[in-house]
This record gives structure tokens, C-alpha cells and sequence, in this order.
């Protein structure tokens, strides 16, 4: 397990009535309801959100995997796809559809069958410490301190002592885990882990940070104050965020839009622009109105993976 987190860390390295959710769709809706707009243009935008120029661009992105049969297995499909700099886009969709495989694509830490991936008009043909992922498995050093995991990627990057301490203290004090720095990971909370693999993150100082189902495993007061911190750490560094969740209204709470995947082969069936004031929380009954709109259609893709996985089994 330390061998498997220690390659992956490397290859990382080298209030009111609800306001409208534009809906950007590939199939036409026969109906929406008053609180959706289907449009193709991207309408005004809030103050807070971005207006910078594109930082992730996606064509044509194909993937596919060769079973041990030798047949193949498609996991995303033709997804077309741009991101500017500075935004945060959250990605829901039923289990299997290839979210985690787009966040590693764009990481470069695996290669699209056929298509191109851009980050700022350049190919993406390896991973870099532009593009941070933030795995599912926080892969924290249980032997170093707190300070030392979050000075880890700044070591492996050849910074010297003194600057990474210094900027390990920054982004543990922008994380609130000052007086945790001499801890051992085993003498964290749940959350108190996540915040610290945040902070090893954000001391690269990246420009984009992929999150993979990162407040899964916690619980629902922790989730929730996490969700503040990240909102607030996002609007004082900047970067441009793609960040993926099964919870519909934690990407509602979070992101400037919320992408929806369809059942495998993965494409980006419907994109949802979030027109609500932040802060923003998961109670909010805007934000409930809304999750309940998209969970309704994710709901189909949903069906749609049960019914293959129940006629499959049939025919065994």
C-alpha cells in the first residue's frame, strides 16, 4: 500500500426564489419546468463567478479499456468539454460512468484512446503539479507529521527546508491545523485528515485541483464544514476546480456548474449552470429545489445501469 501511494503521489507530480439553472443539453428537452432555462449560451454570469479564459479544453475524448478476453470496454465517449480558469465544476452520474477517469485523464495520469486534452492551449501527455488530484485515498504518511506530509510534494519538487516549511505553515494555517503540525496522522479526525491532504495539495500551488469523491466517507456535520472551507480556501487561491461527488446537492452547494454523465460509455449528457448566491448550504431550500431537478434526471442513468446489470445477469 505505501509503495502503491508513493508512485501514485510521484506520477501526481511529473435565500429568495430560486434564480434559473441553465441547462446545456446534447438531446433536445420536449419540457422544461419554470425554474430550468435550456439554452446553448452561457447568459449572464454572477459577480463571483469566472470570466477568465479557458484553462481545461476536452475534444473528442475517447477511452477504452481491453478485458482479459480481449474485448474491448468503452468507459467514456465522445465528451466535449471546456473549463475556464478559475471555475468550479462539479460531475455527478451513476456508479461506473467514467467520472474518475476523466478527472485521469486530465491529471495525465492515463491517456485518452483517441481525442486531445488541453490545459491553457497545451497537450496534456503526462501529469505535471499543475494538475493536482486529490484521490479517494488521502495516501497520508502515517510515519511523518502533519507538517511533514504537507511538505512532502514540496520535497519531492527539490524546494528547499526552510521555504517549505514556511509554506507548509501558510496553507496549515489557511486549513485551521496550525496547532497540529507536530501530530501524527493517527491522532486526527476524519476530517482533520482531509484538511491535511487539502494543504499538501494546495502547497504546490496548483492551477487546477481534481477532487475525487473527497467528503465521501465523512460525516454530515463534518461534510458541511468542509464544504465551507474549501469554498472559502477556492475564492482566496483561485484555482479552477473539478470536483466529483454522487451527493447531486453537495454539487449544487459547491460548483458554478454541474456536469451530468450518462451510464457507460460516459458522456456529458446535460450541463446544469448554478445561478445562486454563495455562500451557499446543502439545507438551503434553493439549493434542495434544484438537486431535486438534476436527481430527477440523473435518476434515468441510474435505471438505465440497474436494467444492463439485471439483463446481463439474466443471461448467465
Amino acid at each position: 500500500m505505501t509503495n502503491y501511494v508513493l508512485d501514485l503521489f510521484n506520477r501526481s507530480m511529473g435565500g429568495g426564489r430560486v434564480a434559473p439553472v441553465e441547462i446545456v443539453e446534447d438531446e433536445p428537452m420536449a419540457s422544461t419546468k419554470p425554474a430550468l432555462m435550456a439554452s446553448a449560451d452561457s447568459g449572464p454570469r454572477p459577480a463571483d463567478e469566472s470570466t477568465g479564459k479557458e484553462s481545461i479544453s476536452l475534444s473528442g475524448v475517447f477511452r477504452s479499456y481491453t478485458n482479459s478476453r480481449g474485448s474491448f470496454t468503452p468507459a467514456l465517449q465522445n465528451i466535449d468539454l471546456e473549463i475556464e480558469q478559475g471555475e468550479f465544476v462539479c460531475i455527478v452520474g451513476p456508479s461506473g460512468c467514467g467520472k474518475s477517469t476523466l478527472l485521469h485523464l486530465i491529471a495525465g495520469l492515463d491517456r485518452p484512446t483517441t481525442g486531445e486534452i488541453t490545459v491553457d492551449g497545451a497537450p496534456v501527455k503526462g501529469p505535471g503539479t499543475d494538475r493536482i488530484l486529490l484521490f479517494q485515498e488521502l495516501g497520508l504518511f502515517p510515519w511523518l507529521t502533519v507538517r511533514q506530509n504537507v511538505e512532502f510534494g514540496l520535497k519531492m519538487a527539490g524546494v528547499s527546508k526552510d521555504e517549505r516549511r514556511d509554506r507548509a505553515r501558510v496553507f496549515l494555517r489557511m486549513v485551521h491545523l496550525s496547532h497540529f503540525e507536530d501530530h501524527y496522522i493517527h491522532q486526527l479526525s476524519g476530517g482533520m485528515k482531509q484538511r491535511v491532504a487539502l494543504a499538501r495539495s494546495l502547497a504546490l500551488r496548483p492551477k487546477i485541483l481534481l477532487m475525487d469523491e473527497p467528503f465521501a466517507a465523512l460525516d454530515a456535520q463534518t461534510r458541511d464544514m468542509l464544504h465551507d472551507e474549501l469554498e472559502r480556501i477556492w475564492k482566496e487561491t483561485a484555482p479552477t476546480i473539478v470536483f466529483v461527488t454522487h451527493n447531486v446537492r453537495e454539487a449544487v452547494r459547491l460548483g458554478d456548474r454541474v456536469l451530468l454523465m450518462s451510464f457507460r460509455p460516459g458522456r456529458i449528457k446535460k450541463q446544469f449552470r448554478i445561478h445562486l448566491n454563495r455562500p451557499r448550504h446543502v439545507e438551503d431550500s434553493d439549493v434542495a429545489y434544484l438537486s431535486k431537478e438534476i436527481l430527477g434526471q440523473l435518476r434515468e442513468e441510474i435505471d438505465r445501469s440497474f436494467n444492463a446489470e439485471y439483463s446481463r445477469e439474466e443471461k448467465r
